[in-house]
């Protein structure tokens, strides 16, 4: 897809429209940052679906939000986290992810009305989701996985009003392991290379350098809010005095 095609998709009306009928809460989650989360770092995992009844998109958007972010199975990273961390609706982000890239989603529309098994909406869902992988999930209204296509055709069947399905992205998280916890969430003095020169810091993640064969400390700077890989909390770094020793 073209930068002109990418641009067109992220300014079209169905995306502004949506982002305006999702309510306060799911946009703050949907829009805030992923360095916040918990374990600090984020990625891309596949393809989610959210196939339920509403009245009209307003009440669709928010519902396919709550049910992707209660979501059987979602994932149970290292650290205190959200439930809506683990997710994205496709509808609310400005580019277009790898994950999608490829796929049918790429171009059609995220958010959509679907009446029966032979609608445009479901042979996409079923080409991207071919219940042969562990990776595959469309969950109902309540966040039950539909583990298999007849499950699927059996709840659009039950809908008494209009069916809606939603996409979204799985996030995975990302951490260095047990024994970190403690990190997590303090604030240490510490070099920014952004100021250059020693700033409060507040530890967001530690993941573990392959380069270098080390555990690295995931930084937010308090006086440039930038982010950064650097060392590790137990390295030489100053615990702040505005926070309780870990």
């Amino acid at each position: 897809m073209s930068n002109e095609d990418q641009s067109n998709q992220s300014d079209s009306p169905l995306s502004d429209e949506i982002k305006s009928l999702v309510d306060e809460t799911y946009t703050y989650n949907i829009n805030s940052s992923r360095r916040y989360s918990g374990d600090g770092t984020w990625i891309e995992s596949h393809l989610i679906f959210a196939l339920l009844e509403a009245s009209d998109k307003a009440v669709a958007a928010s519902k396919g939000a709550a049910a992707l972010e209660n979501r059987d199975g979602r994932p149970e990273p290292l650290f205190d986290h959200e439930a809506s961390d683990t997710y994205d609706l496709l509808i609310a982000l400005d580019s277009i992810p790898l994950t999608v890239q490829g796929t049918p989603w790429e171009r059609a529309s995220p958010l959509a009305p679907v009446d029966d098994m032979s609608d445009e909406p479901m042979q996409n869902l079923l080409e991207t989701a071919p219940f042969d992988d562990g990776d595959t999930c469309v969950v109902s209204e309540w966040g039950t996985v539909l583990q298999s296509k007849t499950a699927v055709k059996d709840e659009l069947a039950s809908f008494e009003t209009q069916g809606w399905l939603i996409a979204g992205i799985a996030l995975a998280p990302l951490g260095a392991g047990d024994g970190n916890e403690q990190y997590i969430g303090n604030t240490y003095e510490v070099y920014c290379p952004n100021c250059a020169k020693p700033n409060q810091a507040e530890c967001i993640n530690v993941t573990h350098d392959k380069q270098e064969g080390v555990d690295a400390g995931i930084w937010v700077c308090q006086n440039c809010d930038g982010d950064f890989r650097g060392t590790h909390p137990r390295g030489p770094a100053n615990l702040s005095r505005k926070d309780p020793r870990p």
